[in-house]
């Protein structure tokens, strides 16, 4: 399967940087959260088991890869963050309270994420009107019950959106040696052969693409 350099590359270079977490953690804008947040990056942050939702753990692990001593607050210029369970009031509090750096690069979207339609779940749509093919975009797909599978193959098979993604992450559900990963037990759209098949299709598409759990 075919290496990413250009992407690693561009993952640190000088232009924009833009991040869409599609499901980023129904457990989002607890105090962990919002202090990691906040906090600078001269705290460690080895694995993800700290975070309650994705977007800080992406903000410093892209941090520590490009910007060492940098608050994770600086590593993104555009984050669109969706989650299809409703946020409890605490939660949204929690979120609004961040600070005015964050405010502005962080939108967080309630909504389920959709294929089409153009309304505020609709990712390709904010994809189409915040990325340039100049910038470097990453994306993590995790939507349970929604079209995951579906909005990959998309970016795979198109040329549009291919140019627009640099790296993707996916939890591609399957049932893997009848082991759940905490999935529970379900019936799979995809055998572990497809989920290899796509991966390998968004890479020799150039896109950098990993497997997330």
């Amino acid at each position: 399967m075919p290496s990413c350099p250009d992407a690693t590359h561009r993952r640190c270079g000088d232009g924009r940087r833009l991040l869409f977490d599609l499901g980023f953690g129904k457990r989002a804008g607890t105090p962990t959260d919002v202090y990691l947040l906040n906090s600078s990056f001269a705290m460690q942050v080895d694995t993800g088991s700290s975070f309650q939702g994705s977007v800080p753990l992406f903000m410093h692990l892209y941090a520590r890869s490009c910007s060492p001593g940098h608050s994770p607050a600086e590593v993104f210029d555009t984050i669109h963050a969706w989650e299809a369970a409703r946020l409890k009031e605490i939660q949204k509090k929690a979120l609004s309270q961040l600070p005015a750096q964050l405010q502005e690069r962080i939108h967080w979207h309630n909504v389920p994420v959709v294929m089409d339609g153009g309304g505020e779940g609709d990712f390709f749509k904010q994809l189409e009107a915040s990325a340039r093919p100049q910038d470097f975009v990453a994306v993590k797909v995790d939507i349970d019950g929604g079209p995951e599978t579906q909005i990959v193959r998309r970016i795979a098979d198109s040329p549009k959106f291919a140019r627009l993604v640099d790296e993707l992450y996916f939890e591609c559900h399957n049932p893997y040696d009848g082991m759940s990963f905490g999935w529970g037990h379900r019936r799979f759209a995809n055998s572990i052969d497809d989920c290899l098949k796509l991966m390998q299709r968004l890479r020799f598409n150039g896109i950098c693409s990993h497997f997330w759990i």
